[in-house]
C-alpha cells in the first residue's frame, strides 16, 4: 500500500512538475535525470539522520515515547529500501542503449524500468506483457511504413528512368549528376536493386 501511495505521489509531482512544459521529453532526457538521482538520495540520507537525531534527542527529554522512535525508524528503513529500488531502475535505465527512434528508445526504457522493478512490482508480469505486445505492435506498423517507402522510391525511380529516356543529353547528365550528390549510399544501393528489378 505504501508503495501505491508513493507511486501515486510520484506521478502527482511530476505531473505539476511538468505542466506546461512545452518541449517533449524524451528518454534522452529521462537518463539525463538519473544522473540527479545521487545528488537527491544524498539529501534523502540528511534528512533521515536529522530525523533519527530530532528523535533520539525528543526520546531522551521525554518527549516522544518508545512506540513514535520505532515508527521513525521504521520509515527510515522504508526510505533505505526505496532507495536501492531506485539504483535498481536508475542504472537499468542508464544502461538502455538509445537507437534516436523515439517510440522504439520509450519501449526500451520501460522495458528495462520494468524489468528492474520486477523483484519488488506485483505487476511486473502482465506489464511486460503489455509492453511485449506494444513492441510487437510497433514492430508492425515500421514494417508497413518501410514497404510503403520502398513503394514510394519504386515509383521515383520510375519516373526519373522515364526522363532519363525522354528528356535531351544536357538535362539527363544535370540530373544524374544532382541524383548521385544527394543520394545515400544505402538509397544507392537500393535504386540499383528496384533498376534491376524494372
Amino acid at each position: 500500500m505504501k508503495k501505491l501511495i508513493t507511486l501515486a505521489v510520484l506521478l502527482i509531482i511530476s505531473t505539476f512538475a511538468l505542466y506546461g512544459c512545452e518541449q517533449a521529453i524524451t528518454p534522452a532526457d529521462i537518463q539525463a535525470l538519473t544522473e540527479q538521482k545521487e545528488a537527491l538520495q544524498q539529501q534523502v540520507d540528511v534528512l533521515q539522520e536529522a530525523a533519527t537525531q530530532m528523535t533520539a534527542d525528543m526520546q531522551a527529554a521525554g518527549i516522544l515515547d518508545p512506540c513514535t522512535v520505532a515508527k521513525v525508524a521504521k520509515i527510515n528503513a522504508e526510505a533505505d529500501k526505496v532507495q536501492l529500488q531506485v539504483n535498481n531502475i536508475a542504472a537499468a535505465l542508464k544502461a538502455v542503449q538509445l537507437t534516436g527512434d523515439v517510440t522504439k528508445d520509450w519501449l526500451s526504457m520501460l522495458q528495462a524500468a520494468n524489468a528492474a522493478s520486477t523483484p519488488f512490482n506485483p505487476y511486473a508480469l502482465p506489464i511486460a506483457a503489455s509492453l511485449t505486445l506494444a513492441s510487437f505492435i510497433f514492430g508492425l506498423f515500421q514494417r508497413k511504413q518501410v514497404a510503403l517507402s520502398k513503394a514510394a522510391l519504386t515509383e521515383v525511380v520510375k519516373g526519373a528512368q522515364v526522363f532519363k529516356k525522354s528528356a535531351d543529353a544536357a538535362a539527363v547528365t544535370v540530373f544524374k549528376d544532382a541524383q548521385d550528390s544527394a543520394q545515400s549510399a544505402s538509397t544507392k544501393e537500393l535504386v540499383g536493386a528496384i533498376k534491376a528489378n524494372l
